[in-house]
């Protein structure tokens, strides 16, 4: 099941590093794409770019994105956060075990680590009934 991980960007280095995690973490059971709203763009790994020409906010943009993704499940990241190791194939993992007639829903959480001084997604799955 193809996923869709929606990026809205407005600075490019920051960016970058950010496609470069995702793709170092989700894991390589998942058939995914990155699609990334913003004023520019660039060749990287599985990632393409639904470029905007006018700034409308990041509500917007992740629509603009999510218009453009190919992916039966669609992911909400942004491009400031860190992705622990498989944390994709762990969230599609729960999100499509639907045995138990509830439905799935994930949270991304994120997490300050001041020694390192910068934040981490940590990623919260279960079930909604």
């Amino acid at each position: 099941m193809k996923t869709s991980i929606l990026l809205a960007a407005l600075d490019p280095d920051e960016l970058r590093r950010t496609i470069d995690d995702i793709v170092a973490t989700a894991g390589g059971a998942s058939d995914y794409e990155i699609v990334v709203c913003a004023p520019f763009a660039f060749d990287a790994p599985r990632t393409r770019f639904a470029v905007e020409t006018e700034k409308r906010g990041s509500s917007w943009a992740y629509n603009r994105a999510a218009e453009a993704a190919a992916g039966e499940i669609v992911v909400h990241a942004t491009d400031t956060k860190k992705f622990e190791p498989g944390w994709l194939d762990a969230g599609l993992a729960c999100l499509t075990a639907r045995d138990d007639g509830r439905v799935p829903f994930a949270a991304c959480l994120p997490m300050f680590d001041p020694s390192a001084g910068d934040a981490f997604v940590g990623t919260a799955f279960g079930r909604l009934y």
